[in-house]
Formats: structure tokens, sequence, C-alpha cells
């Protein structure tokens, strides 16, 4: 199997969201119910839907958010959700190239409360608008338009079934690049049967088809790729009467095929919905089946590279039961020839039974997904011929586990108290439920490739049941504004051997030594490190500074970095060099020199020592004791920690500082804690707290007759 999209460029699907009819909010409710048999063509999503909103997440009104567009409220969600399942921080994306396009519903929204500068488009046409949506965000990767587009869609009970779903898009060598999770590939987009010619993909090579459209739909797939194969084509029509959602919902239902290798039966058929069990698209028998062999592989290819064929027996409609299905990916046996009863090449098939029963099993596949657009009504976008999507199974995972080394941050963040509280008790549900391997790649997705929102909690763990256990305890809540800020003492403080034992950290030895070097022009200079060695009172303004300097670059390699710096005496250098203000020569030629009463103060922030600490919730005071009380007092911070103590081991202390901070919420470089990127592993959804005061709308199904209530409470 070649993967070469358009232009060479394969399209990785690595984040998906989705509200679906029996209260399904995420791809793994919407396995289960397709194992399950379940009717997805009828129902509303409850309190999970577009009547359900949290308004307060996206610094809207509840009221205002009660009279707009319900399709947006689905869209928003579904996009915040997407994202964290990519790994992707949504604030990270505002202002760049990031490109969105949904089916029936516009997609200004997102574009407006992400901050987006990409381009976009909003596809209405009819059934198939968001697979048309979606052919449109693989163009602009193509195209080098865009790094990221979503691609989405949504429809509301007054049209159908309630639902949508949203996918996150990357060009597939960027997704690698970026160690994203690959849910799958989409292979090719386009129509049929150009589609399959310009990504060398052969029909042979589908397992099976999602269909969209109506009857002209099928027979158009018939005499394109039913004609083109040696075998029948089982044909599902499960997700039609989710409508302008249909087609994003299709492809994520394709996904979870390839993920699990077999094609989950279909519900019976509803005889007021024509279609929507399984049929298939038949080809005349040729013979004894021999095989086809598959095409080369190509650089984006599955990692099997022969996609073999589904085969069956096809049996026709009248009660009759069940045939088998060969395996996704399964071979065929030598003699097997396909029969179909009554269906004739090209023609719209009249046969179910291709994927019922328990389900094909096996390798990979190509998926395809199909639906027509029916001509020119008006709206914009895409007005005429088809829309055709071919899905490819993700790549293997070449990665390794990581080893881990020491405790683990976890990070837990909310927009709210109420929310906060929640999704602190589902994550520590899903870390109680992980194994001990696990434990790397959910501490990493957690810190590293989630979202930060205001209200916080972290906690320090060397496995998943102590994180889980630190959580339900309570954890500590972090601060709001994660920022830190640096409080350098002056003379006064210091102790016989102050900084010898920190010589054993390599941070702190290179960032002495690099003050020697400064110093060493100057009377007694470039002898900081001896002196530390020997034990000294550390008395001098020139040795002071240089501990100062070393423990700074110790807490910078730790992930720890100041927005601000303030001091005291020879602290208000360091804290110059530290803001930025003095370059260290100069920074450690002053500290070098006796202090000059004339000069005024040395701490060139430009701010004051007050102002630079305003706003700033976290301080950690470098130096040795005591703390500047009164500078401390000024700021109003409510907590500061202190990285130095006489009585204990120097590297120690800085370590427990370090954890201390992190824990208390600061923003922290997280590659100090993971020296190896990990992988992207699903976490818990965001908790909303929806609340629009709006009342349950009782609704009937335009075609099973079946009342619906949306929003509210029924």
């Amino acid at each position: 199997m070649l993967v070469g999209g358009v232009g060479g460029q394969a399209v990785a699907v690595v984040g998906a969201g989705c509200r679906l009819p029996g209260g399904i909010t995420d791809p793994d409710g919407l396995w289960a119910a397709l194992e399950a048999g379940r009717d997805l063509g009828v129902g509303g999503v409850g309190g999970q839907g577009a009547a359900g909103f949290d308004a307060g997440y996206f610094g809207t009104r509840a009221g205002e958010a009660a009279a707009g567009d319900p399709r947006h409220r689905l869209l928003l969600e579904m996009a915040v959700e997407a994202l964290d399942d990519a790994g992707l921080d949504p604030a990270r994306l505002a202002g760049s190239d990031t490109g969105v396009y949904t089916g029936g519903a516009p997609h200004d929204p997102l574009t407006r409360l992400f901050g987006l500068r990409g381009p976009g488009a909003s596809v209405d046409p009819g059934p198939a608008s968001s697979l048309a949506a979606l052919a449109r965000a693989c163009d602009a990767l193509a195209r080098g338009d865009s790094r990221v587009t979503l691609a989405g869609g949504a429809t509301c009970p007054d049209v159908g079934a309630e639902g949508g779903a949203m996918l996150v898009l990357k060009r597939l060598g960027d997704a690698l690049a970026d160690r994203d999770r690959i849910h799958g590939v989409i292979a090719a987009w386009g129509r049929v049967p150009e589609v399959y010619e310009r990504a060398r993909v052969d029909p042979d090579d589908l397992v099976y088809v999602e269909a969209l459209g109506g009857p002209g739909d099928w027979r158009d797939l018939g005499h394109g790729l039913g004609a083109r194969r040696e075998t029948p084509l089982p044909v599902q029509a499960q997700l039609r009467p989710l409508e302008t959602a249909s087609g994003v919902a299709a492809v994520l239902k394709a996904l979870l095929v390839l993920r699990h290798r077999r094609i989950p039966a279909p519900p019976a058929a509803d005889p007021r919905t024509p279609r929507t069990g399984s049929s298939c698209l038949c080809a005349e028998p040729s013979g004894p089946g021999t095989g086809r062999a598959a095409l080369p592989p190509g650089p984006a290819a599955s990692a099997e590279p022969g996609v073999a064929t589904a085969s069956g027996r096809c049996v026709p409609s009248a009660g009759l039961p069940d045939a088998p299905v060969s395996p996704v990916g399964g071979e065929r046996s030598r003699g097997e020839t396909p029969e179909c009863v009554g269906c004739s090449r090209g023609e719209t098939p009249e046969c179910v039974g291709c994927s019922r029963g328990e389900g094909a099993e096996g390798g990979a596949g190509l998926v395809a997904l199909t639906g027509a657009l029916p001509a020119a009504k008006g709206f914009a976008g895409v007005n005429c011929g088809d829309a055709h999507v071919i899905v490819a199974p993700a790549p293997a995972d070449l990665g390794r586990p990581v080893r881990q080394r020491g405790p683990l941050p976890v990070v837990v963040s909310a927009r709210s108290e109420e929310a906060l509280a929640e999704a602190a008790r589902r994550m520590a549900d899903r870390l109680a439920e992980a194994a001990p391997e696990e434990f790397y790649d959910l501490a990493y997705t957690a810190c590293a490739r989630r979202g930060r929102h205001p209200y916080r909690k972290v906690v320090l763990a060397e496995g998943p049941r102590e994180a889980a256990e630190a959580l339900v305890r309570g954890g500590r809540r972090g601060a709001v504004d994660g920022r830190v800020a640096f409080v350098y003492c002056g003379d006064g403080g210091e102790w016989p051997g102050m900084g010898a034992d920190l010589l054993a950290d390599r941070a702190f030895r290179k960032a002495v030594g690099r003050v020697d070097e400064a110093l060493a022009p100057y009377p007694g200079g470039g002898t900081v490190a001896g002196r530390l060695e020997a034990g000294e009172r550390g008395e001098g303004r020139a040795l002071l500074f240089a501990v100062q300097v070393g423990v700074t670059e110790m807490l910078a390699a730790r992930g720890i970095r100041a927005v601000a710096a303030v001091g005291h005496g020879v602290g208000e250098l360091t804290a110059a060099w530290a803001a930025g203000d003095l370059p260290l020569e100069e920074a450690a030629r002053r500290a070098a020199e006796p202090p000059s009463p004339a000069a005024g103060p040395e701490g060139a922030s430009g701010e004051g020592r007050g102002s630079a600490l305003a706003g700033v919730e976290l301080l950690a005071h470098i130096g040795p004791p005591p703390m500047p009380v009164t500078l401390i007092r000024q700021s109003g911070s409510p907590a500061i920690v202190a990285t130095m103590d006489p009585g204990r081991d120097g590297v120690e202390v800085v370590d427990r500082a370090v954890d201390e901070l992190v824990v208390a919420g600061a923003d922290t470089d997280w590659s100090a804690y993971f020296t190896r990127p990990g992988r992207v592993v699903t976490l818990p959804a965001y908790p909303w707290q929806r609340d629009c005061g709006l009342p349950a709308r009782r609704m009937l199904h335009n075609v099973s007759g079946q009342a619906l209530y949306v929003g509210g409470v029924s």
C-alpha cells in the first residue's frame, strides 16, 4: 500500500472529539456503541449536547450562549476535547496559521475564540458537508497553508439525530516529527475513481465503505468501486442520519475499525430509514479468487506492507442467516468464489450480511468513506461532485518506553474550583487503573501536552497509585499565576563551608567557573571555586555573588526560571544579571569592588523592588537566611521558598525547593523532569460545567418518530 495523499502529502489524524446520540462523548464510547449494535441514527446527546454549555470556560455569558447557534456550542467543546486528545495547547495555537473547516455550521466562532489566523471555510451543501470540509482541510495542509487544521461538523435534532465530531489534522511527516499519537492516516481524498488512481490505492485493498449519500451515490460507487474489485465490498450507512455531521463522524468510525481490526455488525435495518444496515458493492465473479499482489509500500505506508482484501459470502436479504466474513486484511482462500444473489455489476446491491455476525478480525486495511454532494443550493463551498476519503491505519509506534528516574509531577488544571475538583477526581481514577509502566507517559501528557488553566493541582509521585492517592487527599492547589520571581539577599548570613557541597552539582560548578573567569582580571579573582572547596566562611561580595549565580543556574537546570528578580546589597547585582540588565562580566566586576554609597541602587531591573514583584505569587529566596522580610511583605506574594539552609545538604535543599515550587503551580520547563518525550496517551476529558438555564425541548425524530429531549431536564 502506498499512502501518498495529494502531492505526496498524507495527512495524520492526531486528535478527535465527538458528541453522538445516546450520550457518546469520546471515541471509546463510540466503539462500545458500535460493538453493542446500537442505533446511532436516532436520539440526542442529552446534557452533553448543544443545549448544555460551559459558557464560563469560553468567557461568554450564559445568556449569550443560549441565544447563539447551538451548533457553535457543540463545535467549541468538541474542538477543545480534540485538541486535548492531540496534546496541543489551544493557547499556543493563538496567532498561528491553524485552519478551521466545518460542515453544517459556521467555522468563525472557533477561529475567533481560539485566536487562529489560518484559512478556513464553512461547507453546507448537505449530508456530505463535513466530509467535504475534511477534504478542504487536507488540501490546506498539502499546500502548506497550515501546519494544523481542525475539521468537523455538527447537527441539531431539528434535522435528524443530534451530534457531531471534530478531528485535528497534521501532515503525516509533521506528526511523526512532533511525536504525536496518530489515530490513523487520510491516505487520499477526491472523487471516485480518480482518487484511487492518483493515490495508487487498489480498490481491492478496501475492507468496507461507509456510504453517506442516497441511491444515486450507491450506483456511482457500484460503477466506480464495485466494478473494479474481484470480491464484494461491505458497505454500511449507519451514520447517514447525522446529516451534515455524518462525514467526519464516519471517518472517526473508520479509524476505530482499523484500530480494532474488525467491522462491528450494524443494527437491524429500520424500514423507515433505508440502508441503515449493511450491504455490499459487487462485481461479477471472475473465477477462483487468487488474490492480488500488494502495491509496494511507500515512505508513509503502514508497518504491514501487504494490505489484502475483505471477502466473504454475500446472501440475499430475505431472511437468510448471516454468512461469515473473512478477517480484515485476511488472505482469500484458494478456490473461494464470492456469490451474490440478485446483484449485477455496477448496480445498487440489494443484499446484506457482508459485515454482520461477530464482525471481522485480522490485519490492516483501507477504509473508504464517500458522500455525494447535491447540486448547488446557494451554500458556500463545494457544490457538486463526489467527496471521497480513503483512511489507512496509523504507522506502527516504534518508540520505546522511557525509563523513569525519580518522582514525576502530575498536573491537573481547570477554569473553576468546581471543575478542578472534578478533574482531580477523574485523573485519580485514571491513575488508579494504570500500570506502573504507564506512569511516565501519563505524567508527560498531563504536564507537557495539555493546556494550563488558572486553577491547578500538582502532585509529585513515584508511580500512578501514589499520584492517585495524593490527588484524592487533595494535593496542593497551585497558584493561579504560575510565574516565579527570585529574591537575592545581601551580605550577613554566610556560614563556613557555604556552597562547598553545591560544587557536586554540574550546573552550579559550571556557573562558578564562569564567574571565576569573569573575576580573573581583578585582585583576588579567579579563586572562587578553590575558596568554596576550602570551606571558607563565604564572606565577601564576590563569593556570595558566585554562589547566587550558581544556585540560579541550578534552578534553571531543574526547569525553574524567573520572570522578575530583586535583591539588596550584592543581591542587587545578581538580580540585575538574572533580569538580563547586566552582563555577567560587568556584574562580577562590580561585585569584586567595594560598594560606592554614591552609586545608588545596583538592582537595575528598572521596575523598583516592590513593583517588580507585582502580581507574582511564587518567590524563591536565593542566598543564606534570613529572608528579606520587608521586601517580601511589599510584594504581597503568598508563597516563598528557601533555596539554602546551613543545616542541610545544599543540593537536597535546592531539589526540595524545586519540588515545592512545582507543586505550588510554578511555570516549569518540563524537560527537566522528562528527559525524553513520552507517548501522548488518553487522559480524562475536561469536566464541563454546563448551565445555560435552557429548558428541555421535546422533539420528534423526523424519520423514526422517537421522542427526543434536548437540554435541561426531561
